[in-house]
């Protein structure tokens, strides 16, 4: 790899030249505001110990090959958790070994507040990282980077999976600002490893249009998205469920809305999942029409595009024509229904524990897509 080699930095999204970054030791790195303008400072700089100024700062000649450069742990113990640095001006962030031969892509996830978008998150990724059910869909490996396991076990897992409670803690607004995005490294069979970020943002910063701008603008540039549906807002379905909570009516903008302004914020294609959460309550309500684990129950690659037609069908049965209609127009899309605790009979089965449905589907397509179109 040489100085001149462009990359996208996995917390702040902005693109840089390899040898404009000085190599330091990541031994007491902190985390800084990577998408708020107002945070413009070298604050993490300051706290990490520079090892290595940075190669493109040394003067060449103008017919000078481009510097070969060394990957940091060859070069400096590995005590010193040695990394290159973000050189963007108010980022500043420790960037992953992997940066150096990997393409960065991200993955958008984006959903009203409390529409299952952590739920999401925390269970596809468990069993992504934790199981081989994705080699069948040509999906080699996904594995953690950096800080991702444990925050992966930490916070996702251990609530949802093993507290009786199988709650996860509400995403606070900014967070993703605070914390360190989930990373990991992802092979497709025939295609070079990528580096796969995914942030866990809150419904509050994604469904205002200057928040969203400002605070997560990575949803524009993202490889590809994922876009959570929440039963209760589904405009023939809300009347009719028993669990409507009082937070769903402060909302100030629906999902229909919602999906509409993010796919106006950008002319470009990219592939596109629709997947609606909670599918358990949709089947209670109408088994007829719902998917869920369907068809026979089965996740293979076989079954993509028949559930896709599926979940399609549903949501038109349900009245959800204008969201279907956008989502057609965004081509690559595809269409899911998922249930990330599973049936109550099947948890009541199992003494209480959740039993996840249809939840590797949309990873599984949306991966392959941004597969192809890589390379």
């Amino acid at each position: 790899m040489t100085g001149d080699e462009v990359r996208r930095c996995p917390y702040c999204a902005s693109q840089f030249f390899l040898g404009d970054c000085p190599i330091v030791s990541a031994v007491s790195s902190s985390r800084v505001a990577a998408f708020d303008d107002d945070e413009e400072d070298s604050s993490s700089s300051k706290k990490l110990k520079v090892l290595e100024e940075a190669p493109n700062k040394t003067p060449r000649k103008t017919f000078d090959p481009p510097r070969v450069l060394t990957r940091p742990d060859h070069r400096w113990p590995p005590e010193l958790i040695p990394r290159r640095q973000c050189p963007k001006s108010g980022c500043g962030n420790p960037l992953p070994l992997e940066i150096d031969d990997h393409a960065v892509v991200e993955l958008a996830v984006v959903g009203l507040n409390r529409a299952g978008k952590t739920y999401w998150i925390g269970s596809a990724f468990t069993r992504a990282t934790r199981t081989d059910d994705l080699a069948a869909f040509g999906i080699e490996r996904v594995t953690p980077l950096e800080q991702t396991a444990e925050i992966l076990h930490t916070k996702y897992y251990l609530p949802l999976f093993r507290r009786s409670t199988h709650q996860l803690n509400v995403t606070e607004v900014d967070q993703h600002l605070n914390e360190p995005p989930l990373m990991f490294e992802v092979k497709l069979t025939g295609s070079d490893p990528v580096i796969l970020v995914v942030r866990d943002v809150s419904g509050e910063v994604l469904v205002a249009q200057q928040s969203r701008l400002r605070k997560a603008s990575f949803v524009g540039t993202a490889q590809a998205i994922a876009f959570i549906v929440d039963p209760r807002d589904m405009y023939q379905v809300a009347d009719d469920l028993d669990d409507i909570e009082d937070d769903q009516l402060e909302r100030n903008i629906n999902q229909v809305s919602l999906l509409e302004a993010v796919l106006r914020e950008t002319t470009r294609r990219r592939p596109l999942a629709i997947v609606v959460s909670k599918g358990d309550l949709l089947e209670e309500l109408r088994p007829d029409v719902t998917p869920l684990g369907k068809p026979e129950e089965n996740e293979g690659p076989g079954v993509l595009s028949e559930h896709s037609q599926l979940a399609r069908r549903m949501l038109l049965e349900f009245g959800e024509r204008r969201l279907v209609s956008l989502g057609d127009s965004a081509p690559p899309v595809s269409y899911h229904v998922v249930s990330v605790l599973g049936r109550a009979s099947t948890r009541t089965a199992r003494a209480g524990r959740p039993a996840s449905i249809g939840i590797l589907l949309p990873l599984a397509v949306l991966l392959n897509r941004v597969g192809r179109n890589l390379g």
